[in-house]
């Protein structure tokens, strides 16, 4: 929450405290959880931390320990294209970017494909590329307004069901 509300100090503090009890209680943290570290490094430019943070969810991708959530790793590997990309390492960003758009066509995660649609774009545009950024920012709206469409959709038959069960209850 700290990161997400672009407050740096609270989240260091947080992420030391994090730091504090896995070492105490000798728990991995989880990828989601190096991601979030990830980012907060990121916030100041720290982008060395950001690989060696993310190398211990990426080299371990097999661990189900680590990626308990079936987004996490593909998750890891967008911020570290990001992450590549802001530290001006295109290639290398291009690299990690191709590893997530992978894991998101095996794993059919749409949220995060399409997200990997907008760093595409960004990366392009960071190299001078910008038809092919334009072109790439098209598609990730078209895949995000499809994908929330079909959650809006998914709500909608989720309350008509409710309604209709409470309904049926009343008669």
């Amino acid at each position: 929450t700290a990161y997400e509300g672009d407050d740096e100090p609270t989240a260091r503090e947080l992420i030391a405290r994090m730091r504090t009890v896995q070492a105490r209680s000798r728990r991995t943290l989880s990828a989601n959880e190096l991601d979030t570290i990830a980012r907060v490094e990121m916030m100041s430019g720290r982008y060395d931390a950001v690989e060696t943070t993310l190398s211990a969810a990426l080299d371990a991708e097999q661990s189900t320990a680590l990626g308990n959530e079936g987004d996490a790793i593909a998750e890891c590997w967008l911020t570290l294209a990001e992450a590549r990309r802001l530290d001006r390492r295109f290639a290398a960003a291009q690299d990690a970017l191709d590893a997530a758009l992978r894991m998101c066509d095996l794993r059919g995660l749409s949220a995060v494909h399409a997200r990997g649609r907008e760093e595409q774009a960004a990366l392009y545009a960071a190299t001078g590329r910008f038809q092919e950024a334009y072109e790439e920012h098209r598609a990730f709206y078209t895949e995000s307004a499809a994908l929330h469409s079909s959650q809006r959709d998914a709500r909608a038959r989720a309350l008509q069901a409710v309604f209709e069960a409470t309904e049926a209850r009343r008669t």
